[in-house]
């Protein structure tokens, strides 16, 4: 009462009410006897009646009596206390409850908080805490309580409207709490000042400060996310507050599956249909009873995206988990519903048992702290501690064995719905050290007993294994403090057939257990704790763990010197245990609590025994792992042991314990000796006599532990019948059922390899061998026939037996057995099976799981969840303009905004905090699912450029390194399957067409973050590892495929196996998108990862994998859809690796054994595929052939040597492509015309079944004679329908038939003798002659014909291939290379003769660049039109569905009208025009014949007759329906390429103005206006009567006829000159107006009377009119005698020359001249024509004779048509247009760059490889040689240079030095010579003065001037 009155008085301050509220939670809230309440509840009883909708909420049995109370104390306590403790419902804490949601829903002056008020934080931390353990211990009595709480909680957890700092104090007090209160009857009336929660009831005074009046700023949200002392206590219980709203939608889906269990009642009495069940579950699942929507909170994935912003790494997983909560609720629902069980009656009996018991454990352990005291409070610790093993004891048996109505799997679910797991948490991180001293025993005696309760609880059952390993780092603490081996016991169980645990299994760990082991061993103790810990995480089943294995084969070498390892080399010392052995309960369950010291040592060596089977386990381990454990135990030590000790030499437990004993010798038999490929196969002991004794002692064992009698050679008198009678089970203990699968495991082992090994080896030995296979033959033909024994064995065993007994007498007997064996029938009954409820329960989520709805429902999940981040910007921007309208509204309809939040920032959060918490595997898998969601929503949204963006900001926020680094840090399977899921949905972008393609920026950003960023090892280590794993698996895979049945180990091998290709084909995609586009430095760093600490070479793995998946023919034929997806998935990558081209990885491939691969695998059927789809050549496997023969090509792409091209000669096989080209076309023929028949049902165009008529012409056995006449027959009819086929469809049916042929030209320039193979004999050449007689024998007639249609057939499919396939010379790089193409159809078909026309006629021929240029610009175009045309023709008048049946049943005429004038170049439109022609000549003939004046009028026309009307009708109709029918189809073709147009020159334009201007442009062509000019004349004449105008119609002669179109042009083409020619001849006439008016007005005869216009209007029409003669015709004749004669004259005559001579040849000479500029243009072109080549403009004479040195006759039209056709380049830009960018080759996507920038120098311009020279090995171009050797004459002058200043710098000291010396030898000689003249004038004798030059030279000074000279000269030399 204190505490309640502490927590609710408003008047004490915010700390002291939050130290109250404390005291509650920790003194009477959380504690016993209050019981943690699981939800939602999954064991529910069948038929709960109402009780299904009610909470589970707290009511206790008895009376929750304190355990420390004595007797005495208990009667002193007052009766309130008293009562208090009596109370066994949720009335107990009812004020409390008040209390809280009092405070809770005040209103905003709680959920508004304040950052900085800490004491207020810590009370709502404080309150919110409460009602978590309110929660917790469920004592809210009712769901609507939920309800309230849930929008004042989510209002509270909303961070958008909290407040750094507090308002004024005026508008901010905490006094309106009892707004909130006065509804729970607990506020009493009167002031506020006398008001207690302990007095009575009544209504409080309400306060006026209400703090929701105003918002808080919207500037500060940098200040209000970041992390700080003061606003810890806010974050805390935002953290609190999350964890409480999760809880709460916990019983939310408790509530909601009551729901569906309350209508499931009328289900299961058969009141309602399963699909009214199905509504009834949907309609439950679209309404959350907790919805995250609620008042002040309309947007919640606004306010938790917001709240992950918050620097708390706390909050932003639980944001994160609610956001999910929220999105994804379908699907928890549906989770839950599928792990719901209804229980029988006595099932809930036992799981109220249960309850109690985890009731009492949970009392007496949170008690513990009143343990040991005597005093009056205390009772002794005996009782408690014995209740407690008690307790221990039955959760152990239950959860090991069951009992009758419950298997051991249930109650461990029974148990994790208990307070169980909360309890074990509690005392396993209780600090030990905290309890007494003098209890420190029996804590650890009371740790023991929860140990192994929590160990039985986690036994086989993933689900709890994965709850305890959570508290893995107390129980390690444990073990190493305390030595527990209950704690180890419990360790070991966590990992037992635990996959995902054992691959996170710490070295450390690894470490502690060794540790222990040392240290038992050390003591000479023998327990099996630690031992076997190390066998449960080395395999998992038959199932290896490599990399445990490889750390506990590392530990155990180091303790090698402790002996860890007992395998009891000596006989004589298992002969002596054995029979003293007792404790037969540690054989199956080992525990301390039995343990049993004179039993320690047989109990430590089986687990020796188990350890040595875990690591021997794995068909990968052979040169490793099985040679270690043959250290330790040989095959030859097993055969010993099993030969010398057998069960029936003991009775009793001995005999228990050899028979355990014998399993794991057997198991390591089969492991060492039959279980390794067969080179390791040990045929001596195979053969050895020990061996043989071992299999006639194991099937003598097999007989008597089954109890079979002796074989029967017939079959059992009625056993058919027998097989179907349901007979008890055998009563099989667990070890029998171990050992007999041992046995026959070693069986089928021995037999599936050994056994022929063996027999093989040497006759005396393979006799002996061959008598124990007849044996083994006979016992299993017996069981084959014996149905009632079989359907008397457990299913295990049953399932064993048959794949035993397959592989015994395929092995003896040459055939397959228990293959047809009828269904088996288990009779098994197992303890908790599935009720009738549960049975229907079962049935109607099947139902609801396949229904469409709520399949589009958990779709919709990931659309919700990325939405909730990609719109996160507009839910958050508060300067939206629709936010500020709605935000004005009273009340506002829309969330407060506080900032705006990108997607960028959220993802940046995630990344950040995945970062700084990798090793959170939870919040790790949200937030990439996360990811994937987000990318998921872009691409739906259809958006290209949208998906592009979100996915390159997502790798700006550092997405990309974050999942390097998560593959670097974990190898859980499905966060690595995730992660590289993840990598590729970034990578994958998309075109504008929907197209897949890859982002280039997502593509730098990864190459990025591997070239600059951390270490990236892990992520190739992963891949490796996939890689590796997937080979490893795919041979033992294979051998278990061809079983015909499976048994539950095999099954799951089998789904791991599928699980496995799901994570290569995943991995491989999303390696292949970082090389996409032949990104070369990503090519290269997959070869090999330079700078790390470890490199893989990708390639290198990817071939290593594609030979293990298709290592021969039969692995080929019977691999799955799965296992070609992957190949296909290698495919891939390898392509991309070697295109581009990549020279290395191109040489390195070429190499790697991958040719001759592909060729076998081009050679093979893959019938298990043909099977499947019943077709000769489905479609999987086309696309598979298609894909080998593109990374034959890729190898050979773009090389300019031929190395790759002699290797693939070398290896590949010519006689495969001839086969597989005649395959396809032959599957055309015959398949595409079955199916136009209707013989053959198929929406594909051909199909050949399996079982039809046609199947034997397919095969390789087909008579010739027959082949080729059906061929012949057939052929006609398929080149008919081909025409039909769009270009997938083509694609799909003959892209492996055009890659061959491409193989062919690529291959043939390089080897005479493959050409001469796969090249077929042309027409020419072929010699035979149908004549019979010109034979001797009809045999070498037969012979020679059938050679002969075989050679044509040959040929004619490769003619029809080689249609398709065009080439064409191209220049990359300067280098000369041809590249081989598949012709689009829009360039086969649909391209009109006039358009090629066109493109000859008005391409410019001024330059070579200008006029290629031109050319690619005007093929652009014509690609649009032909697109264009193409959807015309295939436009048809039937819906979709009905268009295939059309096209095959149906003339074309009849639904496709525009095909019908579009086929065969347009035809029919031409003839149109003709049509039209002739009806203008007969309409104008008849009218000139027919049409006579009318009598008494001017100006009427009538026909003559009745008669002439009528055909004029019929004439003009025809004429008026062909002209707009033309208008019409033109319309079509040319509007919308002139829209495009348009569009193009004016992007800006809105679409009506586009439109607009496309319609003028459209109808000022000449051809349009005339054609709408004839419209307008024919309608005129037919609609309106005017008859006369049919002879305008006649003048289309000028349009349609040639010459008349020249004619015409040439007056048309000087149009400006002609006209002002005519002004210049008005301007004459009104200058001689003007005169003769002037001066002879009277001679003119009242022609000018009025004015000089008038003048001259009268001179231009007489003087015409008269032909130009002057203006003799006007004016008076005059004489020489009058006076106006030389006037006259001059003026006549000058009128005659000026205008008639003059200007009249003026016009006829610009006429002339124009007819003379189109035929000089014309015949330029043609000249060129003639002359030049198109396309590489090469001059004719410089063709031809180099054709006439290669022998080729026409030279000049063999290159146009043969090496460089015009079309075939036009060909080839359609197919750049049409091909989608992620499939261009290396080249194609050079070209498709410079066609885009308007570059051309990738076409050959002056170069031909027939000029060239014959070789591939094409030349540089001429520029580019120029260009190199200019290169080399710089490098070696800036060599030259350096060697010139050497040799400068040589010489100055060589001048400086003799300088020198000269100057020294010239002063000596001056002393000399000084001395020399001193003493001959001493002597005074007279001496002959010698010359100066001949007695003194000086040296130096002429030296020294030769050195310059030399040195001049020198220089002189160097730079000449």
């Amino acid at each position: 009462s204190v505490c309640l009155s502490g927590a609710a008085d408003p008047r004490l301050p915010a700390s002291m009410r939050g130290a109250f509220f404390d005291l509650l939670s920790h003194l009477w809230v959380c504690r016993p006897p209050h019981e943690e309440v699981v939800v939602p509840r999954l064991m529910r009883p069948g038929r709960g009646g109402k009780e299904v909708l009610a909470l589970p909420i707290f009511a206790l049995k008895k009376e929750a009596r304190v355990d420390c109370w004595s007797a005495q104390h208990a009667a002193s306590l007052p009766a309130e206390v008293l009562n208090f403790y009596r109370l066994k419902t949720t009335s107990k804490f009812e004020a409390l409850i008040q209390v809280v949601t009092g405070y809770l829903c005040a209103g905003s002056t709680v959920e508004h908080q304040v950052h900085m008020e800490v004491a207020n934080n810590q009370l709502t931390m404080a309150v919110v805490q409460n009602l978590s353990h309110l929660l917790r211990f469920s004592f809210l009595s009712s769901f609507q309580m939920l309800q309230e709480l849930q929008g004042s909680l989510l209002r509270l957890l909303d961070g958008r409207t909290d407040w750094l700092d507090p308002p004024q104090v005026t508008r901010y007090r905490r006094t309106s709490v009892s707004a909130g209160r006065q509804s729970m009857g607990l506020m009493p009336s009167g002031p506020s000042s006398e008001w207690s929660p302990l007095l009575e009831a009544g209504e409080p005074p309400r306060s006026d400060a209400v703090f929701a009046e105003k918002e808080p700023p919207a500037d500060d949200s940098e200040l209000r996310y970041k992390s700080s002392p003061e606003n810890a206590d806010l974050l805390a219980s935002k953290v609190a507050t999350a964890e409480i709203v999760l809880k709460m939608h916990k019983f939310g889906l408790d509530t909601q599956i009551s729901q569906v269990l309350a209508k499931f009642e009328d289900y299961a009495a058969n009141k309602i249909t399963v699909s009214t069940m199905v509504e009834e579950v949907l309609a439950v699942m679209d309404h959350p009873v907790l919805p995250f929507e609620q008042p002040g909170v309309l947007s919640p994935t606004a306010m938790l995206v917001d709240l992950m912003m918050y620097q708390d790494s706390k909050l932003l997983p639980l944001a994160l988990e609610l956001l999910l909560c929220h999105c994804d609720f379908p699907s928890a629902l549906l989770q839950q519903l599928e792990k719901v069980s209804l229980l029988s009656k006595e099932q809930t009996k036992l799981m109220d048992d249960i309850f109690d018991d985890i009731s009492r454990m949970s009392g007496i352990l949170y008690g513990f702290e009143n343990w040991g005291h005597e005093d009056a409070f205390s009772s002794r610790d005996i009782e408690p501690f014995h209740e407690m093993q008690e307790i221990g004891k039955r959760i152990q048996w239950l959860c090991y064995g069951g009992n009758p109505v419950a298997s051991g799997q249930f109650v461990q679910e029974v148990l994790r719905h208990t307070e169980f797991v909360a309890v074990a948490k509690y005392w396993l991180r209780l600090d030990q050290k905290d309890t007494d001293v003098e209890n420190r025993e029996l804590t650890l005696q009371l740790t023991a007993v929860m140990c192994s309760a929590a160990a039985e609880f986690c036994r086989g059952n993933k689900e709890n294994q994965g709850i305890f390993l959570k508290f893995l780092p107390q129980l390690v603490k444990i073990l190493s403090e305390d030595g527990l081996p209950e704690c180890a016991v419990l360790i070991s169980e966590l990992f037992r057939n635990n996959m995902e645990g054992c691959q996170l299994v710490d070295e450390e760990l690894i470490q502690v257990f060794g540790n222990h082991l040392v240290r038992t061993r050390r003591a000479a103790q023998c327990v099996p704790w630690h031992i076997r810990f190390f066998s449960f995480i080395v395999a998992v089943g038959s199932q290896p763990i490599s990399r445990n294995q490889v750390l506990v084969i590392e530990a155990l070498e180091s303790y090698r010197k402790s002996s860890i390892i007992i395998t009891q080399d000596k006989l004589e010392k298992l002969k002596e245990l054995i029979p003293q052995f007792t404790s037969e309960e540690m054989l199956t369950r080992p525990s301390p609590a039995g343990w049993k010291q004179e039993d320690g040592e047989l109990i430590y060596y089986i687990g020796c025994l188990d350890l040595l089977v875990g690591l021997a386990t794995g068909r990968g381990n052979n040169l490793v792992n099985k040679p270690f454990v043959g250290e330790f135990f040989s095959a030859i030590h097993c055969l010993s042991l099993l030969n010398k000790i057998k069960e029936e030499d003991y009775f009793g437990i001995p005999a228990a314990a050899v028979r355990h004993l014998r399993t794991r010798w057997m198991l390591l038999l089969q492991l060492l000796l039959y279980d390794v490929d067969k080179i390791f196969y040990d045929l001596n002991l195979l053969a050895s006599p020990a061996h043989t004794s071992v299999l006639e002692d194991m099937l003598r064992y097999f007989e008597a532990l089954l109890d079979l009698g002796p074989v029967q050679a017939t079959p059992r008198e009625g056993s058919a019948v027998q097989s179907e009678v349901a007979v008890a089970p055998l009563a099989l203990g667990q070890a029998t059922e171990e050992h007999v699968a041992a046995m026959l495991i070693c069986m089928e082992s021995f037999f599936n390899g050994p056994y022929q090994a063996t027999l093989a080896r040497d006759d005396d030995v393979g006799g002996a061998v061959s008598w124990i296979g007849r044996r083994f033959s006979a016992r299993f033909r017996a069981l084959e026939r014996d149905n009632l024994f079989r359907n008397r064995l457990p299913v295990n065993l049953r399932q064993q037996l048959m794949i035993t007994g397959f592989r015994v007498l395929s092995a003896v007997d040459g055939k397959a057995g228990f293959l047809n064996s009828p269904q088996e029938k288990s009779f098994e009954q197992v303890p908790g099976t599935m009720s009738e409820d549960q049975v229907k329960w079962q049935m109607m989520l099947d139902a609801l799981r396949k229904d469409e709805r709520c399949q589009q429902r958990l779709e919709l999940q990931d659309l919700l969840l990325g939405e909730a981040f990609l719109r996160i910007s507009d839910l958050t921007d508060p300067e939206n303009a629709d936010y500020i309208k709605a935000a004005a509204a009273n009340p506002p309809v829309v969330d407060y905004r506080r900032t705006i939040v990108t997607v960028q920032d959220a993802v940046c959060r995630l990344v950040k905090h995945s970062q700084e918490f990798i090793t959170d595997l939870s919040s790790l898998r949200q937030i990439i699912r996360t990811m994937q969601a987000i990318v998921s929503c872009a691409r739906r949204s259809g958006d290209s450029a949208y998906l592009a963006t979100i996915q390159s900001e997502l790798c700006t926020a550092g997405l990309g390194d974050l999942l390097v680094r998560v593959l670097d840090k974990h190898k859980v399977e499905d966060v690595r399957l995730s992660t590289w899921r993840l990598i590729g949905d970034l990578l994958m972008g998309m075109e504008t067409n929907g197209q897949t393609k890859v982002n280039k920026v997502v593509q730098k950003v990864l190459q990025e973050v591997l070239f600059e960023g951390h270490e990236d090892v892990g992520l190739w280590e992963s891949l490796s590892e996939i890689i590796s794993t997937v080979g490893r698996s795919v041979k033992p895979m294979q051998a278990v495929r061809l079983l015909p049945v499976l048994s539950a180990d095999e099954q799951a091998r089998s789904e791991e196996y599928c699980l496995l290709l799901e994570q290569a084909k995943e991995a491989m995609e999303a390696t292949r998108l970082m090389v996409e586009g032949h990104f070369k430095m990503m090519q290269d760093y997959l070869y090999s990862q330079e700078g790390n600490a470890r490199s893989w070479n990708v390639p290198g793995l990817g071939c290593w994998l594609l030979t293990r998946l298709c290592k021969n023919s039969t692995a080929a034929n019977f691999a799955t859809d799965l296992e070609l997806e992957t190949v296909r998935a290698i495919l891939a990558l390898l392509t991309e690796l070697a295109q581009g081209p990549n020279l290395r990885n191109q040489e390195f491939l070429g190499n790697m054994g991958l040719i001759e691969m592909m060729f076998s695998l081009l050679a093979q059927n893959f019938k298990q595929l043909q099977k499947a789809a019943g077709d000769m050549y489905p479609a999987t496997v086309r696309e598979l052939k298609a894909e080998l023969m593109q990374m034959l090509l890729a190898l050979l792409e773009g090389r300019m040597d031929s190395k790759i091209h002699r290797t693939m000669l070398e290896r590949g096989d010519p006689q495969v492509v001839r086969e597989r080209i005649m395959y396809v076309y032959l599957y055309f023929v015959f398949g595409s015309v079955a199916v136009s028949s209707g013989q053959v049902q198929s929406k594909d165009a051909a199909a050949v079944p399996l079982d039809g008529n046609l199947t034997h012409l397919m095969l390789p056995t087909a008579n010739g004679a027959e082949l080729f006449e059906a061929v012949q027959r057939d052929s006609v009819v398929a080149e008919e329908l081909l025409e039909d086929l769009n270009d997938r469809q083509m694609t799909l049916l003959f892209s492996e038939g055009f890659y061959h042929v491409q193989l062919v030209l690529e291959l043939s320039s390089h080897s005479t003798e493959f050409k001469k193979q796969v090249m077929p004999t042309s027409v020419e050449e072929e010699k035979f002659v149908d004549d019979p007689d010109r034979y001797r024998t009809q045999r070498e007639y037969v012979r020679d014909l059938t050679a002969y249609q075989k050679r044509h057939l040959y040929r004619q499919s490769f003619e029809f291939l080689r249609r398709f396939v065009k080439t064409i010379e191209v220049v990359l790089h300067g280098h000369l290379q041809s590249i081989h193409f598949q012709t689009p159809i829009t360039a086969m078909w649909y391209v009109q003769g006039a358009s090629k026309q066109r493109i000859l006629d008005e391409i410019p021929f001024s330059s070579p660049d200008i006029k290629m240029k031109a050319f690619v610009h005007m093929c652009q175009y014509l690609h649009i039109e032909c697109q264009l045309i193409l959807q015309l023709s295939r436009f048809s008048l039937l819906p979709g569905r009905y268009r295939i049946w059309a096209q095959r049943n149906i003339p074309d005429a009849l639904h496709r009208p525009f095909f019908v004038f579009l086929a065969s170049d347009a035809r029919r439109m031409q003839d149109l025009l003709s049509l039209a022609l002739w009806l203008s000549l007969l309409l104008a003939a008849h009218v000139g014949i027919s049409l006579v004046p009318v009598k008494d009028s001017h100006y009427g026309l009538k026909w003559s007759s009745p008669t002439a009307e009528r055909i004029s009708l019929v004439l003009g109709g025809m004429h008026f329906a062909c002209t707009m029918v033309w208008l019409f189809l033109y319309t079509c073709i040319k509007v919308p390429l002139t829209i495009r147009t348009v569009q193009h020159a004016n992007p800006d334009r809105n679409r009506i103005s586009t439109i607009f201007g496309a319609w003028v442009k459209y109808l000022s062509q000449r051809a349009v206006a005339w054609r709408c000019f004839l419209a307008i004349t024919s309608a005129t004449a037919l609609f309106g009567g005017k008859w006369w105008v049919y002879s305008f119609l006649v003048a289309d002669f000028f349009c349609q006829s040639s010459s008349l179109q020249t004619v015409l042009s040439g007056i048309v083409a000087p149009a400006q000159p002609l006209l002002m020619t005519f002004l210049g001849a008005g301007i004459v006439a009104f200058v001689y107006a003007a005169i003769g008016t002037h001066y002879f007005r009277r001679d003119f005869n009242h022609y000018c009377d009025e004015n000089i216009f008038v003048c001259t209007e009268s001179i231009l029409y007489m003087s015409t009119r008269a032909g130009i003669i002057g203006l003799s015709s006007m004016m008076e004749n005059v004489m020489p005698e009058d006076d106006s004669w030389y006037g006259r004259m001059t003026y006549d005559i000058s009128y005659f020359v000026v205008f008639g001579i003059m200007l009249l040849n003026t016009i006829v000479a610009l006429i002339v001249d124009s007819f003379q500029t189109q035929r000089r243009e014309a015949g330029a072109r043609e000249r060129v024509l003639e002359t030049q080549s198109f396309i590489s403009c090469i001059d004719r004479k410089t063709i031809e004779t180099v054709a006439q040195q290669a022998g080729i006759a026409d030279g000049f039209d063999y290159h146009e048509t043969y090496q460089q056709h015009k079309w075939d380049y036009m060909a080839f830009l359609f197919q750049l247009y049409e091909k989608d960018a992620q499939d261009y080759t290396g080249p194609e996507q050079e070209i498709r760059g410079c066609v885009d920038n308007n570059d051309v120098t990738w076409l050959p311009q002056g170069r031909s490889k027939m000029i060239e020279g014959k070789s591939d090995d094409s030349k540089e171009d001429t520029l580019i040689t120029i260009e190199r050797q200019n290169k080399e004459i710089i490098q070696a002058l800036g060599l030259t240079n350096e060697h010139r200043q050497t040799l400068f710098k040589s010489l100055g000291n060589l001048a400086r030095m003799m300088r020198d010396k000269t100057d020294i030898v010239k002063e000596q000689l001056g002393h000399v010579l000084e001395g020399k003249h001193g003493d001959t004038h001493r002597d005074n004798s007279p001496r002959p003065a010698a010359p100066a030059a001949a007695s003194a030279p000086e040296p130096a000074p002429i030296q020294l001037d030769i050195t310059k000279s030399s040195l001049k000269e020198k220089r002189n030399q160097m730079s000449k």
